[in-house]
């Protein structure tokens, strides 16, 4: 009897080893996941390029490229709060990043959120004083700002 459960279990172990040689490993699936998502992206199916922009994502979540897509696409589906979110997130793994400082400014000015639009323009003029789109979102924030108090 200990003969036949040996047999058995070194049979699940091999099943186990092919089914995950099958898979690939986690980078292969990440590049796979990254590649459908891309072509979807580029034919314009939005909702399903993102579906894959995520698994990817959940495979190596500090991948900011991948980040940088899904933001895109959040954008692309006017789910700008996504959008925001996953740009917050690069931000995290990388606060010097001037463009993507402009893209959040932009995004909250065109949210209404003045108080971060006017975070991220003091963050960009902070680095740079004389910061051309530092001082540009800074001044549209103090824009509406007018705009509310009249």
């Amino acid at each position: 009897m200990n003969c036949g459960f040996q047999i058995i279990k070194t049979a699940l172990l091999a099943l186990l080893l092919l089914l995950l040689l099958a898979c690939g490993g986690a980078d292969e699936r990440r590049q796979r996941h990254l590649q459908k998502a891309n072509g979807l992206f580029e034919n314009g199916h939005y909702s399903l390029a993102l579906e894959e922009y995520k698994n990817a994502s959940y495979i190596k979540p500090s991948d900011i490229s991948v980040y940088y897509k899904l933001a895109q696409t959040h954008e692309k589906l006017n789910d700008f709060s996504s959008a925001i979110a996953s740009y917050r997130h690069i931000l995290a793994l990388r606060p010097a990043d001037h463009e993507l400082r402009i893209r959040l400014g932009q995004l909250y000015l065109n949210n209404g959120n003045l108080l971060r639009a006017s975070e991220q323009a003091e963050a960009l003029l902070g680095k740079e004083a004389g910061s051309a789109e530092g001082l540009l979102i800074r001044s549209q924030v103090r824009s509406q700002q007018g705009r509310m108090q009249a």
